[in-house]
């Protein structure tokens, strides 16, 4: 509308210019449209602090709901943090566990080891001691062969030695005196016997020309029986006046 008194455009229902002041009076019709003009404009306020309400009721459920899925996201980073947290020590346990089983199992097989070694060698101990007991069982058999064997070959040589005497003493027995008296060539190639060898000798022999032992105090050797000492260690025959045995050095 227009004001009368300084032909100003005012707004349509008011009463009053709010430029001049001027008054003027306000029909039925002006009133009506006049309140029909403030509820039009209360329902656009109610209209506008609804929609206001209404957005700033879907900002805070916006702003809550945000809140809500930022909550729920850090839970479920937290809850994916603890899950890896509680992986990633599993893991540790079981990468220790690991680790630890497999230093006891390499030092059981250590020690498996050092008792097969420790076996081996105390095996080879064992071999060698009874391999050096069985050389020196066998020397021993050897030597106690040996010593028998020179033990029986003395003992044929002083049976050859006794039968050949008796055979001696029994040609001596059957010839007649006669034919002793008659025959002293043959009496004197009868010789003696070296009391060391008992090698056969001349009768005017004063050493033995087999071994060199004297002759000079055994005048009577071819009619008494020959001397002989055998070694008490090796049992070979030695000579009357010998100190020491001539195979192993035994002291007589």
């Amino acid at each position: 509308m227009i004001c009368p008194n300084c032909d100003k455009e005012i707004e349509t229902g008011i009463d009053q210019c709010p430029y001049c002041g001027c008054h003027f009076p306000i029909s039925a019709k002006q009133k009506h449209e006049q309140e029909r003009i403030e509820r039009e404009q209360k329902e656009r306020e109610e209209k506008a602090r609804q929609e206001q309400l209404r957005q700033e009721r879907e900002k805070m459920e916006k702003q809550k709901r945000l809140e809500q899925e930022k909550r729920e996201r850090l839970e479920r980073e937290k809850r994916i943090a603890e899950q890896e947290e509680q992986k990633k020590f599993e893991q540790e346990k079981q990468e220790r566990l690991e680790r630890e089983k497999r230093i006891a199992e390499q030092e059981e097989q250590k020690k498996l080891e050092q008792e097969k070694q420790e076996r081996l060698e105390r095996e080879k101990r064992i071999a060698e001691q009874e391999e050096q007991k069985r050389f020196e069982q066998e020397n021993q058999e050897r030597l106690e062969k040996e010593k028998q064997a020179e033990l029986e070959r003395i003992k044929r040589e002083q049976k050859q030695r006794e039968e050949e005497k008796k055979k001696q003493e029994a040609i001596k027995e059957s010839t007649p005196k006669e034919q002793i008296t008659q025959n002293p060539s043959k009496q004197e190639k009868s010789g003696v016997l070296c009391p060391n060898c008992g090698k056969e000798l001349s009768n005017d022999a004063r050493f033995c020309r087999w071994c060199g032992t004297s002759l000079m105090n055994n005048e009577t050797t071819s009619e008494e029986p020959f001397a002989m000492r055998l070694c008490p260690n090796c049992g070979i025959e030695l000579s009357n006046d010998a100190r020491f045995c001539r195979r192993c050095g035994h002291k007589i």
